[in-house]
Formats: C-alpha cells, structure tokens, sequence
C-alpha cells in the first residue's frame, strides 16, 4: 500500500469551518488511546512527533456520495498494538525505550 496523506483542508466540506488566518490549513484525524496502567506506563516514553508502526484492525468503513460528486468517510480502527516509534530527526525523546517495553510485553 502507498502512503496515505491524512488531512482535510479547513473549508474543504459544506458542514467544516471555514478557513480563517487564525485557523490551520489542514485537519488531521486523530488517535485517541485508552488503556490500562501498564499501557500508560510504556506510552510514557513516546517520542512528541516521528514515525510509528501499529497493528490494526478496521471495524467499520463508511463512504458518503456528498453533492457535487464529491465522497466523503470515514474508518474506525482498532488500534491492537504499537509494534514501534522512531522520533524525528530534531525529536529523540526515548523511540528506544518504546521499542523494548513493545518487545518485552508482546514477545512474552
């Protein structure tokens, strides 16, 4: 699979805001993770920004025909486990550590 953008431009959609000089130029969905102590103690460790490898697995898929041809969607997925993080070049805030409590917790 190629890599996919994530974003929407602000104004893009009849029902989104439209942009503003204050406003960013794009929206980018978001991740919410919700775990238990332990999880949160591994997350600790995650680089602010950088590249992340997860399993995953889509739960429901919906596609809108919108007026003027255009579609519109959106994807629930499961997030089942982050398999690794690596920060960015200017951000090395503990991508290693994230990466050995993945194995220490998943190679069990």
């Amino acid at each position: 699979m190629k890599n996919v953008e994530l974003g929407t431009k602000s104004g893009s959609y009849a029902l989104s805001a439209p942009a503003t000089p204050e406003s960013p130029k794009m929206t980018h969905p978001q991740l919410h993770i919700e775990c238990d102590e332990e999880c949160l103690k591994g997350l600790k460790d995650l680089p602010s920004a950088g590249t992340m490898t997860v399993e995953y697995c889509v739960v429901r898929k919906s596609v809108r025909n919108e007026h003027e041809g255009r579609k519109t969607g959106c994807l629930d997925i499961d997030i089942m486990k982050i398999v690794s993080a690596k920060a960015d070049e200017d951000d090395d805030d503990g991508s290693e550590a994230l990466d050995k409590l993945a194995k220490d917790v998943y190679d069990k």
